[in-house]
């Protein structure tokens, strides 16, 4: 699973980066975040934010 670039957040990703940390906390290990901020990058979950919503 690749991250997505900060630099490249839209407010789409800008609203997930706000409801990731819940997301995350589920689906992802501590070392996973942790490389995924090391990198600078934020955990693609978008997409897993809109299936758990239903969207």
């Amino acid at each position: 699973m690749k991250g997505i670039p900060i630099e490249q957040c839209n407010e789409t990703l800008a609203l997930c980066q706000q409801v990731a940390p819940v997301i995350i906390a589920v689906d992802e290990t501590f070392g996973q975040r942790r490389r995924y901020l090391q990198k600078d990058l934020v955990p693609p979950v978008q997409f897993m934010i809109n299936e758990r919503l239903g969207v």
